[in-house]
């Protein structure tokens, strides 16, 4: 019932990888099956459906305005520029269209029918889809207007309430932001302690701020070229997959692949009938800090959402048990599996490598404050970007694409780190038990599926 009634908040035709129109693309860029001649016919069915998709979001949008919930304005047209490109993309360069030509060419179609299907896909995008996509622009255009200055959801009506009930369904916590924001300022005090003692060792200067040390790490640890990314992350994978017994007792049986491409650091579970696998999206488009690789392959891939995904779905549970997923538990999941690999000593003789797992958790720890800053404290934009920067080291390009995520998608950054808390906490607390075995305790976070973090102590 809460969910329903702050259903206009959720920004559906933002340029986001959670909005309609991102979401609907992946699926027919990526997850439609296109194996078969069958699979190319149901392709053609589905996309005959997305110009209705598109027009049902410029109908919603109209009821969030009367709720007067409008993006803001600097997402706005952000949002605009990305759908832009959609409309304007010729037929046969199309994303709907791209990839049904490419993976239909060696399919047994007979004579001609190919081709009959190829037209059919080029009249619906450019009959349906591009008209609506078009719908879609003119009805955010005459939004700007009206949109607000401000990025937080703070300003709207009902929007304090709406941040509330966000923090208790992306942390399944009852923690208010208050307390979340202090508990970011913590973590980062710890966080920055270990982080100088890691920039000691490498005879960094430590009275120089956090993000100048980071700076000269990333410098010091080069790159990886990107016609090498995919292949750099399958070796820590596969090494990463020979250590998983040091601390696991079950391993999935779903394979993992890791998938390049313009977007990534992101996980797609795998399909329920087993025939598409579990799938680490990295982004391969220009070259990657070798310092960061080693973190951000452990949470996508294993011991994090492959581990703990895959194996929840392979387990004889109840089917919302197989397939649910808190935020709060699988991301909180995936940042203890980051630590977690500390712990086993994978980050030894890699100073490197370990201060970019510390910088991938300040990141998180950052988000804490920001995230509740802005929507709890009325933040700026500017305000949280300079925050993130100087606590994390990131970029400021990087940093103004975190804070419009986080605008965007409120409570949700949040769920991370106080995830990965909670499971410390428990952990501890069966370490002070006689018999504690860390194989079994992975057996019981993991073996029941995930579950909100309220439940995570429960026997």
């Amino acid at each position: 019932m809460q969910a329903h009634q702050f259903r206009h908040f959720s920004y559906p035709a933002s340029y986001f990888i959670t909005s309609v129109p991102s979401q609907t693309l992946f699926f027919f860029t990526d997850i439609q099956p296109l194996n078969s001649v069958t699979d190319a016919e149901s392709y053609v069915a589905r996309l005959g459906e997305v110009g209705q998709k598109i027009r049902d979001l410029v109908d919603n949008l109209d009821d969030a305005q009367d709720a007067g919930v409008i993006m803001p304005r600097f997402l706005l047209d952000f949002s605009i520029g990305q759908h832009s490109l959609i409309a304007d993309a010729s037929p046969d360069e199309h994303p709907y269209f791209t990839r049904l030509e490419a993976d239909t060419r060696e399919l047994p179609f007979t004579a001609g029918e190919r081709d009959e299907l190829l037209a059919d896909a080029r009249s619906i995008i450019t009959g349906q889809i591009v008209p609506a996509y078009r719908a879609l622009i003119n009805k955010l255009n005459t939004q700007q207007a009206s949109a607000p200055e401000a990025v937080g959801v703070g300003q709207l009506p009902g929007g304090a309430d709406y941040y509330n009930y966000a923090l208790l369904h992306h942390t399944t916590t009852e923690l208010s932001a208050d307390v979340i924001h202090e508990k970011g300022l913590i973590e980062l005090e710890r966080i920055h302690a270990e982080m100088n003692t890691r920039f000691a060792e490498l005879g960094f200067d430590t009275s120089d701020d956090i993000a100048t040390n980071l700076a000269r790490t990333e410098s010091l640890s080069g790159e990886v070229p990107a016609s090498e990314v995919v292949s750099e992350y399958e070796s820590i994978i596969d090494v990463a997959y020979d250590r998983l017994p040091e601390a696991f007792n079950l391993l999935p049986a779903a394979e993992l692949v890791v998938i390049g491409g313009q977007r990534g650091g992101f996980y797609v579970r795998p399909s329920p009938d087993g025939t598409r696998p579990g799938a680490f999206y990295a982004s391969n488009a220009r070259p990657e800090p070798a310092y960061l690789m080693k973190s951000l392959a452990y949470h996508e891939g294993v011991p994090g959402h492959h581990l703990q995904l895959a194996l929840a779905q392979e387990q004889s549970l109840t089917l919302l048990q197989q397939n649910v997923t808190f935020t709060g538990f699988a991301e909180g999941w995936a940042l203890y599996a980051e630590r977690l690999a500390f712990e086993l000593g994978w980050y030894e003789g890699d100073t490197l490598g370990d201060l970019g797992r510390l910088q991938y958790e300040a990141f998180r720890a950052a988000r804490l404050v920001v995230d509740t800053g802005i929507h709890a404290r009325g933040w700026s934009f500017e305000e949280a970007v300079t925050f993130f920067m100087e606590n994390t080291g990131f970029s400021r390009s990087y940093s103004e694409g975190q804070i419009a995520r986080y605008s965007l998608w409120p409570g949700q950054a949040t769920a991370y780190m106080i995830g990965m808390l909670e499971m410390l906490d428990l952990r501890a607390a069966r370490a002070a038990e006689a018999d504690f075995d860390l194989k079994q305790f992975h057996d019981e976070v993991l073996l029941r599926g995930a579950v909100p973090l309220t439940m995570l102590h429960d026997e």
